[in-house]
């Protein structure tokens, strides 16, 4: 003779409770009382019985009774069933931090508790944080929890400015797939390494009709970001009149240094004479 185990079900899925068949008398009871078959109870002949659909106060505990017909001797098993639910919170959120560039990384999060237990993942800026040889996620039930709690930690070994941005937890339950719960987001900081600066894109000459407008390109690496100055014949030009400098910086998340926007990446400064 089989037993019925315990379950879990969501309330838009049928789980069944059974037993082996046999030749004595079964019947089913929830929470101690005879439950009669009807529309969302189905007795089987392989002794099984479907809930379908499952409804939240179908919750209790359900006891398998077989009775043997000849001595009147009675044998019973009781399962469970319980709606798997995710609590909407976490207990503990990623904390803001600020890092020098190449030193480690760790935040943590803990969520609130799922039935079944939660899987968390990690994003960075809305994005999923993808493990490396960097970068490493793990995760862990925390024993003695009711609901059971999950833990998670990420952790990069060696930060780099591509590594700032804003990190969040997030739970999932496998049985409620839909449902996401977020966590509070961190902003973490990478402080760039110093680095001289270095000019990654020289002017060029320029042929121009008189009257026309000459125009001259030139950005430079560096952190903290570099300023960059123009002269002609020795002489710093200064915005005004005839002249126009344009200096445009965007931040490239690539070896901690700076580049210039516009233009595939450089930082163009022109000057019409």
């Amino acid at each position: 003779m089989s037993w019925p185990r315990p379950v879990q079900a969501s309330a838009s899925t049928a789980r069944s409770l059974t037993s082996s068949p046999s030749a004595a008398s079964l019947s089913w009871l929830r929470d101690g009382a005879v439950l009669a078959s009807d529309s969302r109870h189905t007795y089987h002949s392989n002794g099984s019985l479907q809930i379908s659909p499952v409804a939240a106060e179908d919750e209790a505990d359900y006891t398998c009774r077989v009775t043997d017909t000849t001595t009147l001797e009675i044998a019973e098993r009781s399962a469970s069933l319980t709606l798997a639910f995710i609590v909407d919170s976490f207990l503990l959120s990623p904390d803001p931090t600020t890092v020098d560039e190449g030193d480690s990384l760790l935040l943590f999060c803990i969520h609130g508790g799922s039935l079944p237990a939660a899987a968390i993942s990690w994003t960075v800026d809305g994005n999923p944080v993808e493990p490396s040889d960097r970068v490493s996620v793990n995760s862990l039930v925390l024993s003695g929890t009711d609901p059971p709690q999950t833990s998670s930690s990420l952790f990069v070994s060696s930060t780099e400015p591509a590594d700032e941005g804003s990190y969040a937890c997030q739970a999932r339950n496998e049985l409620l797939p839909a449902t996401v719960i977020t966590s509070s987001g961190a902003n973490v900081n990478v402080i760039g390494m110093p680095r001289p600066p270095t000019i990654t894109e020289h002017p060029s000459d320029v042929t121009v009709i008189p009257g026309g407008v000459a125009s001259f390109s030139c950005s430079a690496s560096g952190q903290p970001p570099p300023t960059i100055t123009w002269y002609h014949s020795g002489v710093q030009l200064v915005p005004g009149g005839d002249v126009t400098v344009t200096v445009q910086w965007r931040e490239v998340h690539s070896g901690g240094g700076w580049s210039g926007g516009g233009g595939g990446g450089a930082v163009p400064l022109s000057g019409t004479e």
